[in-house]
């Protein structure tokens, strides 16, 4: 296992919005989906969503992605039911992100509520998301991440390991840092080897740590953010099966749902954007007016 190497030629990944490129996103596990949106849309959208973020804090609907690194916090709620982002089609069913993911996922694209805010600065270490026990590697849900502050040129975004969906370990596929600018998507397979909060250093921009190294690196040597970071995140997948499967995974507590957008006027709302929008568990929307 390489613990540090020349970060990968970033055209491995990269696709237009226009036309992604599936046979990428199966090879590697993800791709970076240039220009999705305009640079002043995102900035835009931050606006809307630091507002989110301020209420939320001011409220207490927050709560730690993980209990060991409480800097980084999850907002409470879905993009959907989240006001504030209205104007901005709730940023998941913006008509070019749809089309985005029906040409990754197929016509038939769905919604179960899986979505967030993310703020904050916290731990790294690789993961995967989910893995399906019954379906093959390049098939089940696609996580979709939109920054809201460059990364091309800072530290604390995204790594990930590329091709590592086709092994149920996290420790196999080679590093990439992903230069995200203001605009840009990734997508990458639910069962791709990932890690937030990458390091960059000032010396070697090039150069790609793994996190344990990356936790060493005093801050003077980083490449530091200029905006607090900000993220959104939300899963899409081909209907069938293994969404209830997902589903089992992550709505292990049903209470949590309650705040989650669903009732016929969100269903609406999403089958005119070309998503179908399905109830995740029993108690899906039911604090939602």
């Amino acid at each position: 296992m390489w613990l540090v190497h020349k970060n990968p030629n970033i055209t491995d990944i990269e696709v237009s919005a226009e036309q992604p490129d599936l046979a990428k996103l199966r090879r590697h596990g993800v791709v970076l989906v240039r220009r999705a949106l305009e640079a002043h849309e995102v900035r835009a959208i931050r606006t809307r969503v630091e507002a989110v973020v301020a209420t939320a804090f001011r409220e207490n609907r927050h709560a730690p992605v993980d209990p060991r690194y409480p800097a980084t916090r999850s907002i409470g709620g879905d993009l959907l039911s989240m006001p504030e982002l209205r104007d901005r089609e709730y940023v998941m069913l913006d008509s070019r992100l749809v089309a985005v993911a029906r040409r990754l996922l197929g016509d038939d694209v769905t919604y179960f509520g899986d979505s967030c805010i993310r703020v904050g600065s916290g731990g790294r270490g690789f993961h995967k998301d989910f893995i399906d026990p019954v379906l093959g590697p390049t098939r089940g849900g696609l996580r979709f991440v939109l920054y809201l502050q460059d990364h091309a040129r800072t530290s604390g975004g995204l790594k990930v390991r590329l091709g590592s969906h086709r092994f149920s370990s996290r420790h196999f596929g080679r590093m990439m840092n992903v230069p995200t600018e203001l605009g840009d998507l990734v997508v990458f397979y639910l069962r791709a080897s990932h890690t937030g909060h990458n390091v960059r250093l000032r010396a070697l921009p090039n150069l790609c740590l793994h996190p344990k190294l990356e936790n060493l690196v005093p801050r003077r040597f980083q490449f530091a953010l200029t905006q607090e970071r900000l993220c959104l995140l939300w899963t899409f997948a081909a209907p069938g099966p293994h969404i209830d499967r997902y589903l089992r995974w992550i709505a292990r507590d049903p209470r949590a749902w309650r705040s989650f957008a669903y009732n016929q006027r969100y269903v609406e709302l999403a089958a005119r954007r070309g998503v179908r929008l399905i109830k995740a568990v029993p108690e899906h929307g039911l604090d939602v007016p």
